[in-house]
């Protein structure tokens, strides 16, 4: 399969239009993919439309990235990573309950600007790979840390029951995923997630 491309200008080649090194085409694909993925939609991007806005062919995007879903996941990885890195704790002493609530409504707040694209999460999350998958999870348990270390601080203070931190943290998430499915499907807005948070902790009060 040809591409189409741009006719050439002076002193404009192939190799001046093209990434020079592999970070250099792994920050040009995930560039291009996310400008895609924002006009035409993930399910209407191809991995060609990548390749053509890249000045790669197919096979060179493929040499870095197994598959469009992968390109979606890494773009998701690296926005998790960014955004954990400006997360506040609250002060010392402020109770577990509240740390974890003000955790999720940051994360709420910070939703705000892809909400509109939540479903298709699930849509590729099923297509890719395990590795990918395996760094998904590191991710995960990286963003998870504050509400990781609040519920192991409200055990121990006796306002929690004795749990298993990665246990609660992982109903804790599946909750706020869970509302935040439910307010997609019906027009909510991402804080509308916070009460089925809340309704967890329940289960973790002493």
């Amino acid at each position: 399969m040809t591409l189409d491309k741009p006719p050439r200008t002076s002193g404009d080649s192939a190799q001046a239009r093209r990434p020079r090194n592999r970070e250099a085409t792994i920050h040009a694909v995930l560039e291009s993919a996310q400008r895609l993925f924002a006009t035409k939609g993930f399910d209407r991007t191809s991995l060609v439309d990548i390749a053509a806005e890249t000045r790669l062919s197919p096979r060179g995007v493929i040499l870095h990235f197994s598959s469009k879903a992968d390109i979606a996941a890494e773009l998701m990885l690296r926005e998790l990573r960014a955004r954990a890195s400006t997360f506040k704790p609250a002060r010392e002493g402020t109770p577990a309950v509240e740390r974890i609530v003000a955790f999720f409504a940051w994360m709420a707040d910070g939703d705000k600007r892809t909400f509109i694209n939540f479903p298709a999460l699930w849509g590729f999350a099923a297509r890719w790979s395990l590795k990918v998958e395996a760094t998904c999870e590191l991710a995960m348990q990286e963003l998870l840390s504050p509400v990781r270390r609040a519920v192991e601080d409200g055990v121990a203070s006796g306002e929690f029951r004795a749990v298993d931190a990665d246990l609660a943290c992982d109903v804790l998430w599946r909750a706020y995923v869970c509302g935040q499915r439910r307010a997609t499907i019906r027009g909510g807005k991402p804080s509308d997630a916070l009460p089925q948070v809340e309704r967890a902790l329940t289960l973790l009060r002493a």
